[in-house]
C-alpha cells in the first residue's frame, strides 16, 4: 500500500513588529516641539544624562547637566559653560564637549 506524505503546515508568519514608539513632545502655544523636551530627546538618543541640578540657576534659568556639562536653556538655544562663563553651543557640538569632558 502506497503511503501518502501530508505537507507540513507552514509555519505560522511572525507576530508584527510593535509600531516604533512615536515621540510626541510637549507644544509651545505657537505649536512648536517645547525645546527642553527635544533636548531632553537628543540626550536620550545619545546616551547621556540630561538632568536638572536642583536649586542651582543662571539668571533664573534653571541649569541642568548635560553628561558633565552645566547647561541652561534660553529661547531655544543652549548655552554651555566654559571657564565659569555660558556660550550658546549648537547640540551636537553640545554632544561632542560632553564627550572631551569624559561623562555619560
Amino acid at each position: 500500500s502506497a503511503s501518502t506524505c501530508a505537507a507540513a503546515p507552514a509555519p505560522a508568519a511572525p507576530p508584527p513588529a510593535p509600531p516604533a514608539a512615536r515621540w510626541d513632545p510637549g507644544l509651545d502655544s505657537s505649536g512648536f516641539a517645547v525645546f527642553a523636551d527635544v533636548v531632553a530627546r537628543f540626550a536620550a538618543e545619545n546616551d547621556v544624562v540630561y538632568a536638572p541640578k536642583l536649586g542651582r540657576a543662571h539668571d533664573g534659568k534653571q541649569l541642568y547637566r548635560f553628561g558633565p556639562a552645566t547647561i541652561y536653556l534660553d529661547r531655544n538655544v543652549t548655552f554651555v559653560k566654559k571657564a565659569e562663563r555660558f556660550a550658546p553651543v549648537a547640540l551636537e557640538d553640545l554632544l561632542e564637549i560632553a564627550r572631551s569632558l569624559g561623562g555619560p
